[in-house]
C-alpha cells in the first residue's frame, strides 16, 4: 500500500497547483483547463493505480506460493525404504549346539545331508571320509561352509572317490589344502599319535575289522587323549564315539592323516575338553558288543 499512498500524494499536490492557477484565468479558459486537468488526472490516477495493484499482488502471490513449493519438494525427497527381510537359514547349516561343542561331532547319516549325492552313492551310505574331514575343517579353521555334503561334492568332482571302493586317501593328502589345512601321513604307533595330538593336530584314520566296523573298514577322527585312551568320533555311529584304549584298536589302525591349520589360518574354538562329558568305551569288548 505504500506505492498507492505516494501516487495519491503526488496527484493531490498537482491538483492543488492547478486549482491555484485556475483562479488566475478567465471563466471560459478556466473551464477548458479544468476539464482537461480533471480528465488527465483521472487517467493517470487509474494507470498508476493499476501498476501499484499489480506490484502488491505479485509480492503477495510469491510469498503465498513459497511454502507450498517447499512442502512439495520435501514430500518428493522423502526416502523410501524396503522392509528388512531376514535371509532364510540353510537347512544344511550347523546347529548352535554343534558350533558350541569343544569338538564338533558330525554324522554321515544325519537327515540334513544323508540323501545328498556322493558320486553315484549318497553321503549317508559312503560319506564317512568327507564327514570326518568336515569335522576337522570346522574344528581347526572355524569354516562353517564346508559341511559334509559340500566336502563330498568336492571329493567326487576332484576324483577322490571311487565307486565300490569309497573315499581315497588323496582327499586328505591333496584335498586338505583347499580347506585351509595341511596334511601329512604319520606312523600309527601310540606315541606318535600322542605327539601329534600334543601339537593340536586332528587325526583322520581308517580302522579295519575293529569295534568300529567288525567286517570292513571305517574312517574315524581322533582329536585328543587322556590316561584312559584316545578321544574318537565315528562319523558312522554316534554310539561308538568316546574314549577308546589303544589296545582296542591299535592293531587295526592304518593310514593315519595328521591335519593341521595351514600357515596364516587361525581358529577361535576352545581346545579344552571335559573328559567327564566324553563317553568311556574302554570297557567295551574287542568285538564291539
Amino acid at each position: 500500500m505504500g506505492v498507492w499512498n505516494r501516487v495519491k500524494d503526488f496527484f493531490k499536490s498537482k491538483t492543488d497547483r492547478i486549482v491555484q492557477w485556475f483562479h488566475t484565468k478567465d471563466d471560459r479558459g478556466k473551464q477548458k483547463v479544468m476539464m482537461a486537468g480533471i480528465f488527465l488526472s483521472g487517467l493517470l490516477l487509474f494507470i498508476f493505480g493499476l501498476i501499484a495493484w499489480g506490484i502488491d499482488r505479485g509480492k503477495t502471490g510469491k510469498k503465498a506460493e513459497e511454502p507450498a513449493t517447499t512442502e512439495a519438494a520435501t514430500v518428493l525427497e522423502l526416502p523410501t525404504e524396503e522392509p528388512a527381510t531376514e535371509a532364510p537359514k540353510d537347512p544344511k547349516a550347523y546347529t548352535d549346539a554343534e558350533l558350541g561343542q569343544a569338538y564338533p561331532a558330525l554324522f554321515q547319516n544325519d537327515s540334513r545331508w544323508a540323501e545328498e549325492p556322493y558320486g553315484k552313492e549318497t553321503v549317508g551310505k559312503s560319506g564317512s571320509g568327507p564327514t570326518c574331514l568336515a569335522m576337522a575343517i570346522l574344528y581347526l579353521t572355524d569354516d562353517t561352509a564346508s559341511t559334509p555334503p559340500a566336502v563330498a561334492k568336492f571329493s567326487a568332482e576332484k576324483g577322490h572317490f571311487e565307486e565300490g571302493t569309497g573315499t581315497m586317501g588323496t582327499l586328505f593328502t591333496e584335498g586338505a589344502g583347499n580347506f585351509g589345512l595341511t596334511c601329512e601321513k604319520i606312523d600309527s604307533d601310540e606315541e606318535t599319535l600322542k605327539k601329534a595330538l600334543d601339537e593340536k593336530a586332528v587325526l583322520i584314520t581308517s580302522i579295519s575289522n575293529s569295534p568300529f566296523n567288525k567286517e570292513g573298514t571305517d574312517i574315524v577322527v581322533i582329536y585328543g587323549y587322556d590316561s584312559r585312551g584316545f578321544f574318537i568320533n565315528d562319523a558312522n555311529n554316534s554310539e561308538l564315539c568316546g574314549v577308546w584304549s589303544y589296545s582296542q584298536f591299535g592293531d587295526s589302525i592304518h593310514n593315519v592323516f595328521c591335519m593341521k591349520p595351514a600357515d596364516g589360518v587361525k581358529r577361535s574354538r576352545d581346545t579344552v575338553f571335559d573328559p567327564a562329558a566324553i563317553p568311556d568305551r574302554t570297557e567295551s569288548s574287542s568285538d564291539g558288543e
